[in-house]
């Protein structure tokens, strides 16, 4: 059996990667292990009776033969599927848009391409095998993953490639009007509550004559989706690069996010052990 899996708290490039993979391997399970971004959630219980996935507590590893991993390559990020890592008879592939680091998972194929979304990198394989149909609701999913990991194509990490996806996903009937109302949704009042927590710490420091933002928060429940939050942060102060270290009881996330040319903060940069004082 083959096995697509991505990153726990999965957004749309995550979830709609799945949806793409998931045509190179049609006869493959899906898992999106841990939770996922509510705006993922709501869109999930929406296409439930149409795309089926595993969760961590209904997939049954026992029978998996090849695993494939979507928009990451780090072995804490997919859950149980991590344990499939330590059988050397099962063959992986990754596909992914973040740069290889040491610590990554080794893949028997692993297809890289500095693009926007990891789903414009499969998108791109279907093409070219020409026969590959798409639905409108599958192309309005991947439409999602791209719009919303280029910031509907106005980041600097957008590519030619993002942009030619994008039209080629329009032509198979992905509806722009479905993507808007999905990623242009207002903060709750808790989140809201917490960017303005997050302005007031802001600090701006020069390095080499770039103004790097950097803010911190700690968090004691759950308050809403960090990445929507750092987002609208970014937006609403015009930051061109932000650093956000959130501490989460003994550990630190960090989601940074960078408008320039000179500094590429385009690495999956997850949670790190920490002591008690910050």
């Amino acid at each position: 059996m083959d096995l697509i899996v991505t990153h726990n708290n999965a957004d749309f490039d995550a979830f709609s990667s799945l949806v793409a993979a998931k045509k190179l391997y049609p006869k493959a399970k899906l898992l999106m292990p841990g939770s996922q971004e509510r705006a993922v959630r709501e869109f999930l219980s929406l296409v439930k009776d149409k795309i089926s996935f595993e969760t961590e507590r209904t997939c049954n590893l026992k029978n998996v033969k090849r695993l494939i991993l979507v928009d990451t390559r780090h072995a804490l990020r997919i859950g149980i599927a991590a344990k499939l890592l330590d059988n050397p008879s099962i063959e992986v592939h990754i596909y992914d848009h973040h740069p290889r680091m040491t610590s990554d998972i080794k893949g028997d194929k692993d297809v890289f391409q500095e693009v926007g979304g990891t789903v414009s990198i499969l998108v791109d394989i279907l093409r070219k095998k020409k026969k590959t149909k798409f639905t409108p609701l599958e192309a309005t999913i991947m439409l999602l993953g791209i719009y919303e990991e280029t910031g509907s194509l106005t980041y600097r990490t957008t590519t030619k490639l993002d942009v030619d996806t994008v039209g080629f996903l329009l032509s198979k009937g992905a509806n722009l009007q479905a993507v808007a109302s999905y990623l242009n949704r207002k903060l709750t009042e808790e989140e809201l509550a917490f960017l303005t927590s997050l302005i007031s710490s802001t600090q701006i420091i020069p390095i080499n004559g770039i103004n790097i933002a950097i803010a911190t928060g700690e968090i004691k429940k759950f308050i809403g989706e960090l990445g929507a939050i750092v987002r609208k942060l970014q937006d609403v102060e015009n930051f061109p690069v932000l650093f956000v270290f959130f501490k989460i009881r003994k550990h630190i996330r960090i989601i940074a996010r960078s408008r320039l040319k000179e500094l590429d903060v385009n690495l999956e940069i997850g949670r790190a052990s920490c002591r008690e004082r910050v």
